[in-house]
C-alpha cells in the first residue's frame, strides 16, 4: 500500500482494491473488490455478533441486579433502619445512609427501560 494510504476505518472495498492494484496491477480489481467486500462484511458480522451477545448478557445481568435491588428496597420499606450501627444501641434510620432514595431512583430508571 502507498505511504499516503492509511485505510483506517475504511469500509469501501473498492478503495482497498484500487490501492492494492496500484502496487500489483496484474491483479484483477473486480476480484479484489469482491474479496475485500467479503472480508469487510465478515469482520462486521463478527463485531455485530459480539455486540449482540454482550447486549443479551447485560440485559440478563440487569434483570438480576434489579431483582436484588427490589428485594433490598423491600427490606428498607419494611424496617426502621440498622440496629447496632450506632454503638449506643439506637437504630440508625435509613435516611442517615442516604442510599435508600438512590436505590428507588435506580429501580425506577431500570423499570422505565425494560
Amino acid at each position: 500500500m502507498s505511504k499516503e494510504f492509511t485505510g483506517n476505518h475504511e469500509t469501501d472495498a473498492s478503495v482497498w482494491a484500487k490501492e492494492l492494484c496500484k502496487q500489483h496491477p496484474e491483479i484483477d480489481e473486480d476480484r479484489l473488490i469482491g474479496w475485500f467486500a467479503n472480508s469487510i462484511m465478515a469482520g462486521h458480522d463478527v463485531a455485530t455478533s459480539k455486540c449482540t451477545n454482550e447486549i443479551y448478557r447485560l440485559k440478563a445481568e440487569k434483570a438480576e441486579l434489579l431483582e436484588a435491588l427490589e428485594e433490598l428496597a423491600s427490606v428498607i420499606d419494611e424496617s426502621e433502619g440498622v440496629a447496632g450501627w450506632h454503638l449506643n444501641g439506637a437504630v440508625a434510620p435509613w435516611s442517615e445512609f442516604g442510599f435508600a432514595q438512590k436505590i428507588e431512583d435506580v429501580i425506577e430508571k431500570a423499570r422505565g427501560t425494560e
